[in-house]
């Protein structure tokens, strides 16, 4: 089953070149496959399980515009495997421009023992699976760098926390960028996004980020001390 809604983002959402950020268009992508869960009666929350992003791929053709509004399907694709469901999305323009293409993988997790649980069959069936793909190909798997040229500590915040008392996973992003050198954060022209999560960070973690120069753009590793908790790329 498909589901669509236009959006219109707020002045907030936008670059200082009029580009519609890569934080924004996460957050807009989460804000619509929350409301199409909902629409189909998964409460996400019920008996205190919750879907977990896990991974995201997101190929950019062209980035939304200021004041440009624009149209975000999304389906299911279903179980990857007992404990894992694809996500994938279209993001078009008014016209029928193809701007975005995105796939996802979601867990279902006991949000108070802090553990995947099985994606049901019954769950599986609300969403009526589509096989509609974004992609034709499996993503890469990403693998963290021998070695790095940047490490900086992270100063974690207690805004950048989402309800389960961790860093919200479009946080991740923000502080990969933050960590760009200034010409390539001023650029503002990435148009290939990948996140792996590993671990949550929280309040309080002796966090760090280290970054490596690859082709086409950067790897970035996110730790908690010791614990690798998401690997990012961005390239051009």
């Amino acid at each position: 089953m498909f589901y669509e809604e236009k959006t219109e983002p707020r002045l907030s959402d936008y670059t200082g070149k009029g580009n519609l950020s890569y934080e924004a268009l996460l957050d807009i992508l989460e804000t619509v496959s929350t409301r199409h869960s909902l629409s189909i009666g998964d409460r996400l929350t019920n008996g205190g399980v919750a879907w977990m992003i896990l991974d995201w791929r997101v190929e950019i053709l062209r980035r939304p515009k200021l004041l440009e509004s624009f149209t975000v399907k999304t389906w299911s694709k279903g179980k990857l495997n007992s404990y894992t469901s694809g996500r994938e999305f279209s993001v078009c323009s008014a016209k029928g421009e193809h701007l975005v293409r995105v796939a996802s993988k979601y867990a279902l997790v006991d949000v108070k023992e802090k553990k995947m649980v099985k994606v049901g069959d019954e769950l599986e069936g609300m969403y009526k699976p589509e096989k509609e793909t974004q992609f034709a190909e499996e993503a890469p798997k990403l693998s963290v760098p021998e070695t790095f040229d940047l490490e900086a500590p992270l100063v974690l915040r207690k805004s950048d926390l989402d309800y389960n008392g961790h860093v919200h996973n479009t946080k991740y992003l923000v502080y990969a960028l933050e960590a760009l050198p200034a010409d390539d954060y001023r650029a503002d022209d990435f148009t290939s996004i990948r996140i792996v999560y590993r671990s949550s960070l929280r309040y309080g973690d002796d966090a760090v980020i280290k970054r490596k120069s690859i082709e086409g753009g950067y790897s970035f590793c996110i730790f908690a001390g010791e614990t690798l908790c998401t690997i990012i790329e961005l390239k051009k």
